[in-house]
């Protein structure tokens, strides 16, 4: 009699084993038909957006080659017009503008028209009689006088 309880539970005991197994199983059965029918959504979506902008790459690119053109016409101006340019004006001129957006300012009363420093009378003075560019003390960048 103990021997066919122990087994009796033993079997009650592995059928509540397998319902669970079975229970994790269906709900991962679920979770993976919710992840696929998820990628079947992404797959449709992104669709969509390729086919959106297979409308758009031509006008995109015929804007991306007209903008090259322009480049190239302003590098070609800017090239002939730093002929004019001192060599060691350009390389300081290059190394401001790599760091900033502009790279030259007038004098704005009797400081630099980026950063308010004040500019020495002298080298205003300098600047204004000569035309010469200076590079500003605080911030760097160059400076000519309006004249």
């Amino acid at each position: 009699m103990r021997e066919a309880t122990a087994a009796t539970a033993q079997v009650e005991s592995t059928r509540r084993l397998m319902a669970e197994d079975e229970s994790e199983l269906a709900i991962l059965g679920r979770r993976i038909s919710e992840m696929n029918s998820t990628i079947v959504a992404a797959k449709q979506a992104l669709a969509a957006v390729e086919h959106e902008q297979q409308e758009a790459r031509p006008e995109i690119e015929a804007k991306r080659a007209a903008l090259v053109s322009q480049m190239e016409d302003a590098k070609h101006d800017r090239d002939g017009k730093a002929g004019s340019v001192s060599r060691p004006m350009l390389g300081k001129y290059d190394r401001i503008r790599g760091k900033r957006t502009m790279a030259l300012y007038a004098l704005r009363g009797g400081s630099c028209g980026n950063c308010d420093t004040a500019v020495p009378l002298q080298r205003r003075n300098m600047m204004a009689g000569s035309g010469e560019i200076e590079v500003c003390e605080a911030c760097g960048v160059l400076l000519y006088a309006e004249g």
